[in-house]
């Protein structure tokens, strides 16, 4: 709990000077940069399933077992996702903000999304991490994987669900995110781009509404001039705003 909280005051005392940071890593790519962010510790490379790594950021300084964020990749078919500018930017965010922040390959499969959970879950000790504190985000094409594990509990019950401008609602109702969707499941926050693909977009507010209509707990937050991959393609004060609301929702749901 003092590290969420030392983290907090360190993110929010950053922002102030983040006009005068320049991040020397691929991280440099995320919209939001919180200063020393590219000095976090990093685990790399760590075999959590047979031909799947994941690596693992944490503060430096860190000396306790952190809870964790997984993020799950949008795109499959290129070589190593979790190795891109923009989940570099992201795990160091995470450990920035008093968190760890894992980031992983998969292949768009929500077996492989669960398989990094337990993993983290069973390893905690040795990775810095509480296994009981894990919340997952997914992007794009991996907001599918990542919320249905999520949502049906494949790998346990997790603290909070993030979507970030993702399909939220397919075809087939035993594969969609939508049908698992209850009053009584985790938190999930949802980032739309206002300018995006139709389809998703429908998707989205297709679950945004059953959530309403359940009293499930989702929280939508609407990009209204972004586009697909805006945390990336967009470095405006909107997608910044957003990206600091994900991580307050972050630390809000893994404090306790």
């Amino acid at each position: 709990m003092r590290a969420l909280v030392v983290g907090l005051v360190l993110a929010i005392a950053a922002t102030a000077f983040a006009g005068d940071y320049r991040n020397p890593t691929r991280g440099k790519d995320v919209a939001l940069q919180i200063p020393g962010m590219h000095l976090a510790k990093v685990r790399r490379d760590v075999v959590y399933k047979p031909g799947l790594k994941l690596d693992v950021y944490r503060a430096r300084n860190a000396t306790t077992r952190l809870p964790a964020i997984l993020f799950a990749h949008g795109r499959t078919g290129e070589a190593s996702p979790k190795d891109w500018g923009q989940y570099v930017g992201w795990g160091q965010l995470a450990a920035a903000s008093g968190l760890a922040g894992v980031t992983f390959n998969h292949r768009d499969d929500p077996a492989d999304v669960a398989a990094a959970i337990r993993y983290v879950r069973a390893n905690g000790p040795k990775l810095g991490i509480d296994g009981s504190r894990i919340c997952v985000v997914g992007f794009s094409a991996g907001v599918h994987p990542a919320l249905l594990t999520a949502l049906q509990e494949s790998a346990g019950r997790l603290r909070c669900a993030v979507a970030y401008y993702g399909p939220l609602d397919v075809e087939l109702e035993q594969l969609s995110p939508r049908t698992y969707l209850r009053a009584a499941s985790s938190p999930v926050l949802v980032a739309k781009a206002g300018i995006d693909n139709a389809k998703i977009n429908r998707s989205i507010d297709g679950f945004v509404a059953k959530a309403k209509e359940i009293g499930a707990p989702v929280e939508l937050i609407v990009h209204a001039k972004g586009r697909h991959g805006f945390d990336v393609n967009a470095h405006g004060p909107r997608s910044q705003a957003i990206m600091r609301r994900t991580l307050e929702f972050l630390r809000q749901h893994l404090a306790r």
